[in-house]
């Protein structure tokens, strides 16, 4: 399963900064828990966003609506997690990570059959040429483009708000 994970531990305000940590902690859980959501919020695009009409297919509307995010709390240490609940695991590694091109044939049967995008009529063939997908990386994607630059801007408004109390 693919997840991501990030831990904030709130215990440096607690253990360094006595009553003015004991302030900080509430607003900085809150952040964290912004963060988290738009990071959430972020693998779902990311999870949609592909080239052409690749990105418009069904199979990338059901993965992307089914990505998860939970949130445990012990004493001072908030888990936030990222998940997808999509019960075939190894479509959500290809999305991920792309395939290369291959071929593949009919396992049991002597051809393939399917129908043709473009007519709507029945075509019957015994290999198809796949040209493979280029991988979305949409949980590396969420944490370098949302996750990472919302924790930096979470650090600095933290380290202002300290700022401003201790004057």
């Amino acid at each position: 399963m693919l997840k991501a994970k990030f831990t904030v531990d709130y215990s440096i305000f607690e253990n360094k900064m006595g009553a003015l940590g004991t302030k900080v902690i509430p607003y900085c859980r809150i952040q964290a828990q912004q963060v988290a959501k738009y990071g959430a919020r972020a693998v779902r695009v990311f999870t949609l966003r592909g080239k052409g009409a690749a990105s418009r297919t069904p199979g990338r509307k059901k993965i992307a609506g089914l990505w998860r995010l939970t949130h445990d709390r012990k004493a001072y240490q908030d888990l936030y997690t990222i998940f997808n609940l999509y019960p075939n695991e190894d479509v959500i590694v290809f999305f991920e990570g792309g395939t290369k091109q291959h071929s593949f044939g009919p396992k049991t049967k002597k051809f393939l059959k399917f129908q043709d995008p473009e007519t709507g009529e029945d075509v019957f063939t015994k290999r198809v040429d796949n040209p493979g997908m280029e991988g979305t990386h949409m949980l590396e994607r969420a944490r370098k483009e949302v996750i990472y630059p919302k924790m930096a801007l979470w650090r600095r408004l933290t380290l202002a708000m300290v700022a401003r109390e201790m004057r």
